[in-house]
């Protein structure tokens, strides 16, 4: 007997993940599609000289959010699936609702935005099909994939992790690539041409005032705070990690990995071309560099790692997408629909509910006239306020006493310098993303109250079926409802703008 539960104590323990593991969870989660059309996406608002600050006050932002989810994975190594746990752990119900929901709808807009990158990609392939990604055909052929990995979630996906090994290898080949490419046909005068921008965003007639340096940083930050979303991937899975130094050590591997690839990728290519031309690229602006350097054989390279880089990823994260709801319905923070799991083990329906609201969004989508652009935008807002709730839950486990402190490899000292930086860093991102975005992240917060009320009165420890805990959460929850509203109205009355992305 002693011998057969020494034998499945060490089949769990293979089964557990170690550092490189986690670390291609992270890379697969971070690296979905957004890489490959970086070029494009970074030279259409800003400057090579903008673009550099932009790497570079986010590198030190995010390395600071990183930081923090490492000491919280060794201070906390209880709250598994700490996104929204923490919030929960330290400011109560509603906090880990709001960070919860608001991760959760951050992950099936990101699947809209596979969908509209795909169908791009599919286009240089069947040209005027899928133009712009979000035409009819773009919608119905992408809605048709999703649906398909919806059906194959709900089966049971086995070998995942080799599914996730196979498609990290496949995107970043493409890219190691197209880095040593561009680095042959890199010019010295022409990546300090027009270096701070200001041809390229003066009017022709030359009268009007080019866009100042700090208004073309703030157009690129939500593009390379969304390149970041899903460094706090070994902290989601925390509960099947080796240990929680392995989480720590992935989610730094992770992160030195990725900014590198992200910074060479958007600015070497401005020695190549000139900021109006990749500008002006059609996704994915990679594939195009290397067809005007190399043939279309660059084109095809690129866009055959990109289509195999977005199914992959876009599986792992509508399992991850659907998990997170089942799992927050266990305590109760989600309703117990959520709960329900089929024969094969998989959420049926968290998967159900999240793929019909995909399908919803998707539909939405015909509607912008930058999709890609737009998409990627409203995810990054949505999930500010899941970091910013991690962020006060650090300052609290630091700066309160009361609060016990572990003996980590940061000191309380460390915790409390992190926690203020991210905390700058996070509240300079709101700011950043501009009152379209943030009042449409409004509309999606004040659709969960809802549904946190709804969990509310069915926790069976909740034994007075109060749906507040207190005065304070009952005041934010109006205001959150009142600025939802107010969202709406503004949406509705600047449709055109807001969805010009």
């Amino acid at each position: 007997m002693d011998s057969k539960q020494s034998q499945k104590q060490n089949i769990n323990a293979q089964r557990k993940m170690g550092t490189f593991g986690l670390t291609m969870i992270i890379v697969s989660a971070m690296i979905g599609g957004g890489a490959f059309n970086i070029p494009q996406n970074m030279s259409a608002d800003a400057g090579t000289g903008a673009n550099l600050i932009a790497w570079c006050i986010t590198a030190a932002g995010m390395w600071f959010l990183a930081n923090m989810f490492r000491i919280l994975s060794e201070a906390r190594p209880e709250a598994t699936n700490g996104i929204y746990t923490y919030g929960q752990l330290g400011f109560g119900n509603l906090t880990g609702f709001i960070s919860a929901w608001g991760y959760w709808v951050a992950g099936f807009v990101g699947h809209v935005a596979y969908a509209v990158l795909l169908m791009s990609t599919f286009n240089y392939f069947f040209p005027g099909i899928f133009t712009g990604g979000n035409n009819i055909w773009s919608i119905l052929v992408g809605s048709a994939i999703f649906w398909m990995m919806f059906g194959i979630v709900m089966r049971g996906v086995k070998g995942v992790n080799i599914i996730n090994i196979i498609g990290t290898i496949s995107k970043l080949l493409p890219l190691v690539f197209f880095i040593i490419t561009v680095c042959v046909f890199f010019r010295i005068p022409q990546f300090i041409d027009d270096f701070w921008g200001i041809d390229q965003f003066t009017k022709a007639d030359g009268r009007n005032p080019a866009v100042s340096i700090f208004k073309q940083v703030s157009n690129s930050m939500l593009i390379t705070l969304w390149m970041y979303i899903g460094i706090e991937g070994a902290v989601v899975v925390s509960g099947r990690a080796t240990s929680q130094k392995a989480v720590s050590r992935a989610t730094v591997s992770a992160f030195v990995l990725t900014t590198a690839l992200y910074i060479l990728i958007s600015i070497l290519p401005n020695g190549v071309f000139s900021a109006p031309e990749l500008g002006g690229m059609a996704a994915p602006s990679t594939g195009e560099i290397l067809q005007r350097k190399i043939g279309v054989a660059g084109m095809y390279i690129m866009n055959i790692g990109l289509i195999i880089s977005l199914l992959s990823s876009w599986l792992v994260w509508t399992i991850v997408t659907a998990e997170l709801p089942y799992t927050a319905s266990q305590s109760y923070t989600f309703p117990k629909i959520f709960k329900r799991t089929n024969k094969r083990g998989a959420a049926s329906n968290s998967l159900l509910i999240t793929a019909c609201t995909t399908q919803v969004i998707l539909i939405l989508s015909y509607f912008s006239k930058n999709a890609w652009t737009f998409l990627l935008s409203v995810t990054g807002t949505m999930v500010m306020p899941c970091y910013l709730i991690c962020i006060m839950y650090l300052l609290k486990v630091a700066f309160d006493k009361k609060e016990a402190y572990p003996k980590i490899f940061a000191s309380r000292r460390t915790a409390k310098s992190t926690g203020v930086l991210a905390g700058i860093y996070g509240v300079y991102l709101i700011y950043a993303a501009g009152l379209n975005y943030m009042l449409i992240a409004c509309i999606f917060y004040a659709i969960g109250i809802p549904v946190f009320a709804s969990a509310r009165k069915q926790d069976p420890n909740n034994n007075s079926k109060k749906v507040f805990s207190s005065k304070g959460e009952l005041i934010f929850s109006i205001i959150l409802i009142l600025a939802g509203v107010g969202g709406l109205i503004y949406t509705i009355l600047e449709w055109k703008t807001v969805f010009a992305g």
